[in-house]
């Protein structure tokens, strides 16, 4: 049987995605380490082959499970789902759907089609790990769940908390949620230059005030708009039919919202802020985030609608749209959110920290702006899954009716104890490895070591 110690999962790859495949895999192979990239795409396979890396084109290889008749395609995902421990194949095709806005029944059959040839693979090839980025589509989570069922890991190089330079994690699950081997290292235990670095790290992101962002980092030496013809082009010229379709859906719905960015900032308050408020950051609607790991909150507008009426008297809810989203919310959510009497609407543009130090307390359901208001020692109420939930430095919601009494609590918490965010925050960077795909210069160096690193700690490889 033939083995790969790692095989590197994409599903449509940009060009960041596909230097990273070619640097990690050159790296590996010089380390004595066998790979193989697995993608759904055909331009992807060809640009790969030709850097004489190997591929194997999952949209090739399930073609040969195709479902005409319905019934059959509902017993197909049953089973599956049984087989796996899952509640149902729905679940798993939300992200796409809501990504691509593709019919459901399109993704059901594609997903029964991923995890039969998923299955097929693993009975035929001897795979250390799958190793992916971010992103929660069907080909990551098939080889994930088909994986597990067999011992084989799936690692997921993290973008969060991208606030410590060349600083990732690498999760074992597509929730992100951390390993088990995490563990908080008590105050008390921490040495005095462990303490003075922990508070030096907190006083640098408190004064960098930097915007995150997750980008891979895409090669802007052209203009945009030649850019995006000839990635165009490329997926014709490579039969990626589909690929084609998301991109010209993709690029209309941004010319159709981008239309009205001029009347819709006028709708934004820039400036006044109301004495007492908590802070409530808009979500990137479609980022998996929301889709995969928090599906039950994709309705923001009702949700901030549900929170403003939880608020207390005398306080106010201010809501930021994600700086990603400008430009790409509709004029009816916008409108919508403004009509809630104690809701204040601000410019996607004002800084995340600027609103952080002035609230009372901080709401999220999976956000970056959770781990930067921690560093301000807000309380931070959590109503979703969210990496770092669940160790005693947020306010937890399991259940939305008891969002009020989180909020009481908050209020009344006022200011987190300041040495149990010092050695959080310790304990997360110690916990990190070194190297991240999200930031200017990447050290794939670095990155391949870690990952071999977290490969040996599960036992892949030796």
């Amino acid at each position: 049987m033939k083995r790969f110690d790692f095989a590197l999962v994409g599903s449509f790859l940009n060009e960041a995605e596909l230097r990273c495949f070619i640097e990690l895999f050159n790296i590996l192979k010089r380390r004595g380490y066998s790979c193989v990239a697995l993608t759904g795409s055909n331009e992807d396979e060809h640009i790969l082959k030709e850097k004489n890396i190997p591929v194997i084109n999952f949209y090739k290889g399930s073609r040969k499970y195709t479902f005409h008749d319905h019934a059959k395609l509902l017993r197909e995902c049953k089973l599956l789902s049984e087989k796996y421990n899952l509640p149902n194949l729905r679940y798993i095709i939300f992200a796409e759907k809501c990504y691509n806005k593709r019919k459901e029944d399109f993704l059901l059959k594609r997903a029964v089609a991923f995890f039969r040839f998923a299955e097929d693979l693993i009975e035929s090839i001897d795979f250390g790990c799958f190793v992916n980025n971010e992103g929660e589509e069907i080909i990551r989570l098939a080889l994930e769940y088909v994986g597990r069922k067999k011992g084989i890991p799936s690692f997921y190089l993290g973008s969060f908390p991208a606030h410590f330079e060349n600083k990732m994690f690498i999760y074992d699950n597509a929730m992100h949620f951390m390993d088990s081997d995490f563990k908080i290292i008590p105050y008390e235990k921490m040495n005095y230059k462990e303490v003075k670095f922990a508070e030096e790290l907190i006083n640098s992101v408190k004064k960098d005030r930097k915007v995150i962002n997750y980008n891979l980092g895409i090669n802007k030496k052209h203009n945009l708009v030649i850019r995006k013809v000839k990635k165009l082009i490329k997926h014709i010229k490579f039969k990626d039919y589909e690929r084609l379709s998301n991109a010209i859906k993709y690029n209309l719905e941004i010319v159709k919202k981008k239309t009205i960015l001029s009347p819709m900032n006028r709708l934004f308050v820039t400036n006044k802020l109301p004495e007492h408020f908590i802070f409530y950051p808009l979500h990137v609607v479609d980022d998996s985030q929301i889709t995969f790991r928090n599906p039950h909150f994709y309705r923001q507008d009702f949700l901030i609608d549900v929170i403003a009426g939880f608020i207390p008297e005398g306080y106010s809810l201010v809501v930021k749209p994600h700086p990603g989203l400008k430009g790409l919310l509709s004029l009816k959510m916008i409108k919508e959110i403004k009509s809630i009497p104690n809701v204040v609407l601000v410019d996607p543009k004002i800084n995340a920290h600027y609103l952080i130090e002035k609230s009372d307390a901080v709401i999220i359901i999976n956000s970056t702006v959770g781990f930067e208001a921690l560093f301000y020692f807000k309380p931070v109420i959590v109503m979703g899954n969210w990496t770092l939930k669940g160790y005693g430095v947020t306010i937890d919601v399991e259940n939305l009716f008891d969002l009020p009494w989180a909020i009481r609590k908050a209020l009344e918490i006022k200011k987190v104890d300041e040495r149990k965010i010092i050695s959080f925050i310790y304990s997360i960077y110690k916990a990190m490895y070194d190297g991240s795909l999200y930031t200017s210069e990447r050290d794939y160096e670095k990155i391949a070591n870690s990952l071999i690193e977290k490969a040996k700690k599960k036992g892949v490889v030796k």
